[in-house]
């Protein structure tokens, strides 16, 4: 298998505008969200186990700062 940089990456957003959901907006729902969610277990069953959870959607990407430490789970 090779590995390529390819700037494709997929995730999930939420809407914080004006019209987004009151509950979105506050920074703690967020975090729960993202804490309560299995990513890895996402990456294994939808995309066939061929990817690893990445800490940022710049992870695979030669932008990111190798200084970045993963959120605590």
């Amino acid at each position: 298998m090779v590995n390529v940089f390819s700037g494709y990456n997929e995730g999930i957003y939420f809407y914080l505008g004006e019209k987004g959901h009151p509950a979105i907006k506050d920074v703690k729902v967020r975090q729960a969200i993202a804490l309560a969610t299995d990513r890895q277990a996402i990456c294994d069953d939808l995309l066939l186990g061929l990817t690893k959870a990445r800490r940022h959607r710049l992870d695979v990407t030669p932008w990111i700062d190798p200084d970045l430490k993963p959120m605590a789970l």
